[in-house]
C-alpha cells in the first residue's frame, strides 16, 4: 500500500525557498492558495499549495499534521492523494503519524496568533466519478473526498471553514465549473487555459471538469447562477439555471439576503433522483428532470445554503434533519407563494418531494421512526431513513409547529434565526425556545416527542348527544386523543340543513383525561361531525379528502392491501372523479388475480367520468388494466379492441411501455395480430 509521504532528504531543495511563517497575524481560517495542473492522460491533479495555518489548527505549538487520507483511497486501498514535498522556514522533520496522518514537526514554536506556513506539493488521483456522471468532479464535501490535502487539530479537529485562491491549468476543450468566482482567465502553451477562482469561508472547494459540455450564466443582482449542461438533457439543465434564478430572488425577498455571490448547478447520476448540496455548487439527479420537480428541486437546494450550510448542524450529520426540516418548510412556502396554494396544500400535493407521503409510508410500515439517530444506527437500517424519517417525518414536525403561529410569523422566526446563528450550530431545544416566545406554547415537549419512534397524531370522536331545546338542537361531540402527541384539532358539526361551525380542541385541553368535549347548537338535527376538516393534519381519519387521499397513497406504497381496498372503497364512494385512486385500486384487485372486480371498478363511465377513454393520464392507464383484466378473463377480442382504440393516446400520457406489455400478454395467449 502506498502511504504518500515523502522523505526528509528530497525536501532539501525545497527547504532553502520555503516561505517564512506569519508571526503575529490574527486569522480565524485554515487559508489555502493552490496551483493545479489537470492531466487527463494520467488521470491526475499535480499542484503546489501554500497552507496558512493559524495556531489553533495545530496539532501542538511546534507541530503540525496533515491527512494522508484526505482524498480517500482507490478500489484496492492506495490513498488517492500523495504528499511528495512538505516545507516550512526553519525546516521540518516528518514521521507518519497515527490513522493515517503525516506529522510536520517544526524547526521553531508557534505562539497564540501566529499563522504557520507550510509549502506542500502534492499530487491527488482522480475518484471514479466519471463513470457515474459522465464528466470528472472532486466534490470535496467531507473529509476523504477532497483532491487537496487536509489540516488535523488537536483531538482530530477540522477547520470547519476555509479560504481558498486556486489556479487550474487544464485543456482548452474541457469547461470548468468550482467552488469559487473566476477572478481571471488567460490562455497557456498548447491548447491549455490557466483560470484562478476566489473562495472564501467554505468547508471545501470542488471541481467539475467535462468535455464537450456547455456552461450557461445567468447574471442576477450581486450574485450569478452558473449550469453545467449535460450533453443528454442540455434543456432541462438550461431550465434549471432559470428556475434557480427566480428562486433566489424569492429567497432574498423572503430572507433579506442571499448567503453566496455564485451558486453552479451540476448533472447528478442518471439511475438516481433529488440532488445534494456542495460548496457553493449543487448536484441535480437525473433521474426525474420533469418540469414540477425540476423546480422544487432548485429551490429545496437552495434552501441548504441557510439551512445546514449558514446555519450549522448541531448533530453529527453535515445535514440534519432539524435544518433538512427548516429548508423543506421554506422551499414548500416558496411553491405556495408562487402557485396561490398554501404550504399544507403543497405538502399534500406531493410535488414537493413527498415529504408527507414518506413519513406516512414509513409510520404505517412501522419502519425506526426516531429522529437525531447517529449515522452508524442509520447505516444499519434496511430502508431509506434519509428520505422517509430526516427528510419526510422532520419535514412534518416543523410543519405542524409553523401552522399554529402561521405563515408569516414563521417566516419572521426563521429570518431572526438566520441572523443570530450564522455559522453556528442550531439546536432542537434553542428552536422550540424561539418557537413558543413567537406563540406555539408546548412547542418543546412536541419535538421531544415527535423525534421519538411512537410518534402519532390521531383523534377519534367516541361519543354524540343531541336533544331539542327552544333555539334549535343541542349538541355534544366527545373527542379523545388516541396517538402519542398532542396538538390543536378542529371539529367541523354540519347539521342537516347545511349549518355548521367549527371548533379548536387545544392541545393542553388533552392534558390529563386525554379527552375534550365539544358544546354547541345548531338550528336542526345533528348530520355529520367532522375531524380536521380543512385536512392540516395526518391522520387516518380526517374529513378532509385530500388529507384521506394522501394517506391511502401511503397505504398503496406500504402494500397494506386489504386495509386499502376497504378505505379505498369508502373513499370513491364519496369522490368518484378521483382517476388516479380508482386506477390504484383497481391495481391492487388485479393484483390480487380480482379481474372481475376490476372490470366492475373500471367500467368504462365509472373510470372516465363519461369522457373518451383517455381523457387524462390515470384514465388512459385504466383502460390499459382494463384490457389485461378482459384478457385474464378469455375476453381477448375486447381486449385487442380496446388496446387499438387507446393506442393513440399512449405516447402523449407516456404509457407505451404500460400498453406493449399488455400486448405482449395478449400475443402470449395465442391473440392472432389482425
Amino acid at each position: 500500500m502506498r502511504t504518500g509521504i515523502v522523505s526528509v532528504v528530497s525536501l532539501a531543495a525545497a527547504l532553502a525557498t520555503a516561505p517564512a511563517p506569519v508571526a503575529g497575524q490574527q486569522s480565524e481560517r485554515l487559508s489555502y492558495e493552490i496551483d493545479a495542473a489537470i492531466d487527463f492522460e494520467r488521470l491526475e491533479v499535480s499542484a503546489r499549495a501554500r497552507l496558512d495555518i493559524p495556531f489553533a489548527m495545530m496539532w501542538s505549538p511546534s507541530e503540525i499534521r496533515l491527512d494522508l487520507l484526505a482524498a480517500g483511497e482507490d478500489s484496492v486501498g492506495n490513498p488517492l492523494l500523495a504528499i511528495e514535498s512538505v516545507a516550512a522556514a526553519g525546516g521540518v522533520e516528518l514521521a507518519e503519524g497515527p490513522e493515517g496522518q503525516l506529522r510536520v514537526m517544526l524547526g521553531s514554536q508557534a505562539k497564540p496568533g501566529d499563522v504557520m506556513s507550510l509549502e506542500v506539493g502534492f499530487s491527488s488521483k482522480f475518484n471514479d466519478s466519471f463513470a457515474l456522471l459522465g464528466y470528472y468532479s472532486f466534490w470535496s464535501h467531507r473529509p476523504g473526498a477532497y483532491w487537496y490535502p487536509d489540516v488535523v487539530a488537536a483531538g482530530g479537529e477540522r477547520a470547519p471553514f476555509k479560504d481558498f485562491a486556486v489556479t487550474l491549468d487544464f485543456p482548452d476543450t474541457y469547461t470548468v465549473l468550482t467552488t469559487g468566482v473566476p477572478v481571471g482567465t488567460q490562455e497557456g502553451r498548447d491548447g491549455r487555459m490557466r483560470t484562478s477562482f476566489r473562495a472564501p469561508h467554505v468547508q471545501g472547494f470542488s471541481i467539475s471538469l467535462a468535455q464537450g459540455f456547455e456552461l450557461v450564466e445567468f447574471e442576477g443582482d450581486g450574485y450569478s447562477v452558473v449550469g453545467l449542461l449535460h450533453t443528454d438533457e442540455p434543456e432541462a439543465f438550461r431550465r434549471a439555471v432559470s428556475y434557480a434564478a427566480e428562486a433566489v430572488e424569492w429567497y432574498r425577498e423572503a430572507y433579506g439576503f442571499f448567503p453566496v455571490e455564485q451558486i453552479g448547478i451540476i448533472p447528478g447520476p442518471s439511475r438516481w433522483g433529488g440532488g445534494f448540496p456542495l460548496d457553493n455548487v449543487f448536484m441535480i439527479h437525473r433521474a426525474n428532470l420533469r418540469e414540477d420537480f425540476l423546480k422544487w428541486i432548485t429551490a429545496h437546494e437552495l434552501g441548504h445554503y441557510y439551512w445546514g450550510l449558514h446555519i450549522l448542524s448541531a448533530f453529527e450529520e453535515r445535514l440534519d434533519w432539524l435544518n433538512l426540516a427548516n429548508g423543506l418548510w421554506a422551499d414548500h412556502l416558496y411553491l405556495a407563494r408562487t402557485s396561490g396554494r398554501t404550504v399544507t396544500e403543497v405538502l399534500r400535493d406531493g410535488g414537493a418531494g413527498n415529504m408527507l407521503l414518506d413519513y406516512l409510508e414509513a409510520m404505517l410500515e412501522n419502519r425506526e421512526q426516531r429522529l437525531g439517530i447517529s449515522p452508524a444506527e442509520e447505516q444499519a437500517l434496511d430502508f431509506d431513513y434519509n428520505s422517509l424519517i430526516r427528510h419526510g417525518k422532520a419535514m412534518v414536525g416543523v410543519y405542524l409547529q409553523a401552522r399554529r403561529i402561521g405563515e408569516d410569523r414563521f417566516l419572521e422566526v426563521q429570518r431572526r434565526l438566520l441572523s443570530d446563528y450564522q455559522f453556528k450550530p442550531l439546536s432542537v431545544v434553542d428552536f422550540a425556545e424561539r418557537l413558543e416566545e413567537a406563540g406555539a406554547a408546548g412547542a418543546a415537549e412536541f419535538f421531544e416527542r415527535w423525534g421519538r419512534g411512537d410518534a402519532r397524531l390521531e383523534f377519534v370522536v367516541d361519543r354524540v348527544e343531541s336533544e331539542p331545546v327552544n333555539d334549535g338542537w343541542a349538541h355534544k361531540v366527545q373527542v379523545s386523543q388516541v396517538g402519542s402527541i398532542s396538538y390543536d384539532v378542529d371539529v367541523e358539526l354540519i347539521d342537516v340543513a347545511g349549518n355548521r361551525i367549527v371548533r379548536t380542541l387545544p392541545a393542553g385541553g388533552f392534558t390529563g383525561s386525554g379527552e375534550q368535549l365539544v358544546q354547541e347548537t345548531l338550528p336542526e338535527e345533528l348530520a355529520d361531525v367532522r375531524l380536521d376538516p380543512s385536512g392540516a393534519l395526518p391522520m387516518w381519519n380526517s374529513s378532509h379528502p385530500a388529507m384521506r387521499a394522501a394517506f391511502l397513497k401511503a397505504m398503496y406504497r406500504a402494500g397494506q392491501f386489504e386495509p386499502f381496498l376497504v378505505m379505498a372503497r369508502e373513499y370513491l364512494r364519496d369522490n368518484p372523479g378521483d382517476h388516479e385512486m380508482r386506477f390504484s385500486y383497481a391495481y391492487r384487485l388485479f393484483d390480487l388475480g380480482r379481474h372481475q372486480e376490476v372490470l366492475a371498478v373500471l367500467d368504462r363511465t365509472a373510470a372516465t367520468g363519461g369522457d373518451a377513454a383517455c381523457s387524462n393520464r390515470f384514465a388512459c392507464w385504466s383502460m390499459i388494466l382494463r384490457a389485461r383484466s378482459l384478457d385474464a378473463l378469455g375476453q381477448s377480442d375486447e381486449a385487442r379492441r380496446l388496446l387499438g382504440e387507446i393506442e393513440g393516446y399512449i405516447d402523449q400520457f407516456r404509457l407505451r411501455r404500460r400498453w406493449s406489455e399488455a400486448r405482449e400478454d395478449l400475443e402470449r395467449d395465442g391473440v392472432e395480430d389482425h
